[in-house]
Order: C-alpha cells, then structure tokens, then sequence
C-alpha cells in the first residue's frame, strides 16, 4: 500500500519564502504576513457518487481540520452560495476569479499564489465542445485565451464579490478540469457548481 501524508496549509502566499512580505516604501521597512497554519485531516468526506477513474463530476470533498483554524487578516472564511443561488444573476457582467499554484505559461507550477479573473461560459456551447461529458450540477469558465486555470489548480476556488445586503466573497465553483491545453480561446474549463451541492455540504459538516 502507498500513503500519502496530507497537509493543509493556511494563509500561504509564496511557497519559496518562509514568511510572505513585501517592501513598504513608508517606513523602508517590511510588511510580513501571519506564519502559515499547517493542519492534519481529521477526516475526509467525498461525494459518494465520484468516480475517480474516470473525469466524473461531483468532483467535491470536505476536509476536516485537526483542530480550528485561527482567523486573522490572511485566513478567512468564505461565503456558501445562498439557497436558490443562480450565478448569471449574481454575476451580471462581472467575472468570477480563480487562484492556485497550478501551470502557467512559463511553468510547471508556480511558488507565487496567481489569480486570474474569467467569464462565465455559455453552458451549451461547452456541453458541445466537451462531448456532453459535464453535467448541470457544473460551470464552465474561461475561453478567452491565455488566461485559465490549469494543472495543478485543481480543488482551488472560483469566486465573485457582490451579493444582496453587505457584499461578500461567495464561493462558486471549485476547479475540476479542462483540456490538456491551457488558455486555447473559446475553450473554457470545467468547474463544480458549488451551490448544487449546498446541501450536501451542510450535511457533512461536523463540529
């Protein structure tokens, strides 16, 4: 048997430095960000109907901490889609962003955290480009060229700013996958539709 120790990671900028800082011209001085939070899982809780030998959708899983989290300006929560959620409406015009440490356009991966900001897909049309493999609990996001999630993304946020009431991040959809090639225009990738899944998630979560 192989096993994979699994860590997480909060409140990770650059995976090259120890501490994330940048420069402040004010004081000539450093900005740094809190020390990163490593957890164990404490327990693991997958869609039941994911199959991982094959590209399946209910791609999503929920990870239990060892322990809780403390919040601070570089960890914080992020908001569930509300019930009835419909991400054109909640959109409008704008883009949703996605971020990772997955492949750019240079790389295998990158030690700096990127983001990218895409618009959503016309649901049909990716239906048609992907084989009426995804299903209508996903989105698909991009296909404007050079600008993508990509390997190594995968499991990493797609979210939007805005909402009724006081604004808030929203998380939309999680990254599940996309064509080999990265950014080709009019090819968007894949992402699961969080809000389809709400309940299933409130379902699973344990104190």
């Amino acid at each position: 048997c192989v096993f994979i120790r699994v860590l997480i990671r909060l409140g990770e900028h650059n995976l090259a430095t120890v501490k994330d800082c940048e420069s402040n011209s004010v004081t000539s001085g450093q900005l740094c960000a809190e020390p990163v939070q490593d957890f164990a899982p404490a327990a693991l809780y997958k869609n039941h109907n994911f199959n991982t030998r094959l590209f399946s959708s209910d791609d999503i899983s929920l990870i239990k901490l060892e322990k809780k989290a403390t919040l601070n300006l570089f960890v914080q929560p992020i908001c569930l889609p509300a019930a009835g959620f419909d991400v054109k409406a909640f959109l409008g015009t704008k883009n949703a962003t996605v971020a990772g440490w997955g492949r750019t356009q240079v790389s295998q991966s990158s030690d700096l955290l990127q983001k990218v900001n895409l618009p959503l897909f016309d649901y049909d049309k990716c239906k048609t480009l992907y084989s009426s493999s995804i299903t209508a609990e996903e989105l698909c996001f991009g296909g404007s060229g050079m600008r993508d999630s990509c390997s190594g993304d995968s499991g990493g946020p797609l979210f939007a700013f805005g909402g009724p009431g006081i604004p808030h991040y929203t998380l939309i959809g999680v990254v599940s996958r996309g064509k080999a090639q990265c950014g080709t225009v009019g090819t968007p990738a894949i992402y699961t539709n969080v809000a389809s899944y709400r309940s299933w998630i409130l379902q699973n979560l344990h104190p």
